[in-house]
């Protein structure tokens, strides 16, 4: 199938991030080491390609794989080019709304009582099948900061997304669209929508250099084995799309060249939103992606915020790799401050700290670390740690 067959150009939307302007570094570096990049970058403020389709597709070099319902990319020679929100342009957005009205989340074994069409509004905050503008400006933003901090540091961009630009839907898109979403919502999601789209709806595209194969994408394949089979036969498996020790050891060196850069991979605000590290958004080379949970380390200004963000990131750290080697025979997740009771996940858990704390030592050398995130890696006298730790946990109240 051709690509003209799929792909349709639109003339560029209002833009309203763009690296040439807000991070012209990023787009320096790229012209030297991918000028494929660059190349459709130009063209891209012209004209941008829009999918008729929410269904996964191949037509090359554009593709959706299976399970990236906002987003499709473009191919190339060494990675890709995502185009995220564009689905409200889509000639079969209602298909798309159909299969989320049917869908449920599982939270610990049990189903959802909301479908994900209710779910993503009233528990995410986030509009169905799009983005609005704050989400899309948010993540562009942090992640060109991040990139050009990491370039700094360590001579190269992380395995993470490379904002280019965000674009703004004109009114008819988004008009058209919200008379198709809301007649499906309960009065409750319905509200939480209605002042979403007061900000605008918009489309964030970026380069990530690399695979988009995730780790949750890998389950399909992996169904093969059970109980019975065990897990050298789910690694075995897992081995022709992956290389487990490279994605894992890629996870830990991310996160701990955030924490030593002064970031933090997840936020409280996004306990039910994702966090870039968990596993729907750790991709199996190693790096991460939807990157709008990574917030400044000076930015948490309660020391009990700041503990229980570096207990979240720990926590969630733990479950990606668990459910990443043995999938289905985790336990299932309930809440990060309950869920550290059976024994697969306190070991996992004992050994991603001790790595953590080794990566970050490694990739800090001759810079200073926030205080506070010394503390929370330090290896000291087991009661002094305990006690300190039981005050934050456990402050007095005050009237």
């Amino acid at each position: 199938m051709a690509a003209g067959d799929i792909l349709k150009k639109t003339p560029l939307p209002e833009v309203i991030w763009d690296v040439s302007n807000e991070a012209p570094e990023i787009l320096t570096h790229l012209n030297a080491e991918a000028p494929w990049v660059t190349d459709a970058y130009k063209a891209l403020r012209i004209e941008i390609p829009r999918c008729p389709t929410c269904r996964s597709f191949e037509t090359e070099p554009f593709f959706r794989p299976e399970g990236h319902s906002r987003a499709f990319y473009q191919r190339g020679p060494d990675g890709v080019i995502a185009f995220k929100g564009t689905e409200v342009c889509a000639d079969d957005v209602q298909w798309a709304f159909g299969v989320l009205s049917r869908a449920r989340r599982i939270f610990g074994g049990y189903e959802s009582l909301h479908s994900l069409l209710e779910l993503f509004p009233i528990d995410e905050h986030k509009i169905p099948m799009a983005m609005h503008v704050r989400e899309a400006l948010d993540e562009a933003t942090v992640a060109a900061s991040f990139q050009m901090a990491h370039r700094q540091r360590y001579g190269h961009f992380a395995k993470m997304p490379l904002p280019l630009l965000v674009v703004r839907w004109p009114s008819d898109v988004v008009d058209l669209f919200r008379s198709l979403l809301l007649p499906r919502l309960s009065d409750s999601a319905r509200a939480v929508v209605e002042r979403l789209f007061r900000e605008g709806l918009a489309s964030y595209i970026y380069h990530y250099r690399g695979s988009t194969l995730r780790g949750v994408s890998l389950e399909p394949q992996l169904r093969l084995t059970d109980a019975k089979t065990g897990y050298l036969a789910r690694n075995a498996i897992m081995r022709t799309f992956a290389d487990p020790e490279k994605a894992i050891t890629g996870w830990i060196q991310l996160a701990g060249r955030m924490l030593a850069l002064g970031y933090s991979p997840v936020t409280l605000a996004n306990l039910h939103t994702g966090q870039c590290v968990q596993w729907q958004n750790a991709v199996v080379d190693g790096g991460l992606v939807d990157v709008d949970s990574l917030q400044p380390l000076a930015s948490i200004t309660s020391d009990r915020d700041f503990h229980d963000t570096m207990m979240l990131m720990l926590f969630e750290l733990t479950t990606t790799i668990k459910r990443f080697l043995i999938g289905r025979f985790a336990a299932p997740v309930i809440d990060p401050r309950r869920d550290l009771t059976d024994t697969t996940t306190l070991f996992v858990y004992v050994r991603v700290f001790d790595a953590l704390r080794e990566t970050v030592e490694r990739e800090s050398a001759g810079h200073a670390l926030d205080p506070r995130l010394v503390k929370v890696l330090a290896s000291g006298n087991l009661f002094e740690e305990l006690h300190r730790t039981m005050q934050l946990i456990y402050p007095a109240w005050t009237s």
